[in-house]
């Protein structure tokens, strides 16, 4: 079977596509809270409630301030998430899709989309700095999103789309990320940024860089019904896993621990 990555560090979500404990894995209790109420909906396999659905009413996810798992400073991290927005950036509008850090200059580790002057962009924010990588996401298909930041005497972002780099970029300001926020799924973090409009499942955080195999093992569109409800064969970490695998029920926001 194909292997599963597990976060490391991790604010996380996931789709029908489980796993298996390892015990690398770190293991928490940091559920999400549903706030102006999103909905579950039908995930990547067409399963009834594997996604969230939030709506630009104001709807997003977050994990109030606990930030104990989570890589601050200057640790490496990577970011995951899989999205199908509804509606992409109109000019001008920031929308964030996944962050976690401080409010001030240089401290938060967002990734996000933007319209740009007509372009639209994947972002990185520090809140005080922004990174474009120009990208239009599908509005119709599932995109698998990953960030990635390393610290090696010189700070570098990539961006993946579908496990393809987007590119590196070094942001001109060292990031130094620090507790003060929520971690957010859907929701700004910044005045006068935009809510996200669609859907999300299996947001991730890790407390390393992942390679460019590995996210493209998560990129994959694995077939639940062939692989089974777990994939995950090497665990590396994962702290926490928010699944939303209800089969039916109303996708639960519990942490389901490290897979």
């Amino acid at each position: 079977s194909a292997r599963d990555p597990a976060p490391t560090t991790s604010s996380s979500m996931s789709d029908s596509c489980g796993g298996v404990h390892k015990s690398s894995d770190v293991t928490g209790n940091f559920p999400l809270t549903a706030q102006n109420s999103p909905v579950g909906a039908q995930g990547r396999y067409n399963e009834t409630n594997g996604s969230y659905r939030l709506t630009t009413v104001s709807s997003h996810l977050f994990r109030s301030t606990n930030f104990t798992n989570l890589p601050l400073g200057t640790a490496s991290s990577t970011m995951c998430v899989w999205v199908r927005p509804n509606a992409l950036p109109s000019v001008g509008q920031n929308i964030n899709i996944f962050e976690y850090g401080g409010t001030l200059s240089y401290t938060m580790r967002l990734l996000g989309m933007r319209n740009n002057g007509g372009q639209e962009y994947l972002t990185f924010r520090s809140l005080a700095e922004t990174l474009d990588y120009p990208f239009t996401l599908s509005t119709t298909n599932w995109s698998h999103l990953c960030m990635t930041f390393q610290n090696i005497g010189t700070q570098w972002i990539n961006i993946y789309v579908n496990g393809y780099n987007l590119g590196r970029q070094s942001p001109a300001n060292a990031l130094n990320t620090t507790t003060g926020s929520n971690v957010t799924l859907g929701g700004p973090m910044v005045g006068g940024d935009t809510y996200f409009d669609g859907f999300l499942a299996d947001a991730r955080i890790y407390d390393r860089v992942l390679n460019e195999a590995e996210i493209a093992e998560l990129a994959q569109d694995a077939d639940s019904t062939l692989v089974g409800p777990s994939f995950n064969t090497a665990a590396t970490g994962l702290l926490n896993h928010y699944t939303f695998d209800a089969f039916g029920a109303t996708p639960s926001l519990n942490d389901r621990g490290p897979l």
